[in-house]
């Protein structure tokens, strides 16, 4: 099954919707019967099968499957809401993709907040929905608090490493492991630099391009696959 998620994702990032609903769908109902819905397995193919309808249109029926997903998980984890990080961060960023930037950042704010109390504030899921948080922000051109996010995911991550923690790896809990939009590292350290360039912050991207150099990054190009949205 593992495979079978990768590829999905894979499909998905090449603009295989359809390929990448199919599978999923099938993975999902497979999942569900021989696993159980409250399977992690389970959880992650139908929390990406909802944002694979939600990018093709469907926001209803998404609306609908990622009730049942959201269910499913409280009801195998308990109230601390661990599982719903990846739900709520991968809906609130199929949202940006559609252009409703509004619902996104409000979504993003409470998941921010969330995965600081559950994971605390050095943890790669914290990282993430705060460089998720900093991509809304700067696409509503709030370029202050697009930093002040993106600067926390880039401690968050620095933490991580230094605890030992792999910044990019994926927070544990149901689903996580299969969110197709969190974000690499590198692609958050350049949105970071590139604002801080442009706002004439020179120190402060000079020092983005130091943590780079820690990650051992070779560059600052971005992999087509995770490039922002024009326009």
């Amino acid at each position: 099954m593992p495979d079978l998620a990768e590829l999905a994702a894979s499909l998905y990032r090449l603009g295989d919707f359809e390929g990448a609903r199919s599978l999923l769908a099938a993975l999902y109902e497979e999942s569900a019967r021989t696993l159980g819905p409250a399977d992690p397995a389970t959880l992650a193919a139908g929390n990406n099968l909802s944002v694979v309808m939600y990018a093709m249109g469907d926001s209803a029926p998404s609306g609908e499957l990622i009730g049942i997903v959201a269910a499913a998980m409280r009801a195998g984890e308990g109230a601390d809401g661990r599982g719903l990080i990846a739900v709520r961060n991968n809906m609130a960023m199929a949202a940006r993709d559609r252009g409703e930037l509004a619902a996104a950042q409000e979504t993003l704010m409470g998941t921010v907040l969330s995965a600081r109390r559950i994971y605390g504030a050095g943890h790669p899921a914290t990282a993430a929905v705060s460089a998720n948080l900093g991509i809304v922000c700067r696409d509503m051109e709030e370029k202050e608090s697009a930093i002040f996010f993106l600067k926390l995911s880039v401690e968050a991550s620095a933490e991580a490493r230094a605890s030992g923690m792999p910044p990019g790896a994926a927070a544990s809990g149901a689903a996580e492991d299969g969110g197709f939009f969190l974000r690499e590292v590198r692609y958050r350290h350049q949105i970071l630099y590139d604002l801080l360039m442009k706002e004439g912050r020179i120190t402060e991207a000079l020092s983005v391009l130091d943590m780079l150099k820690d990650d051992e990054m070779e560059s600052l190009e971005t992999p087509p696959a995770v490039r922002p949205r024009q326009g």
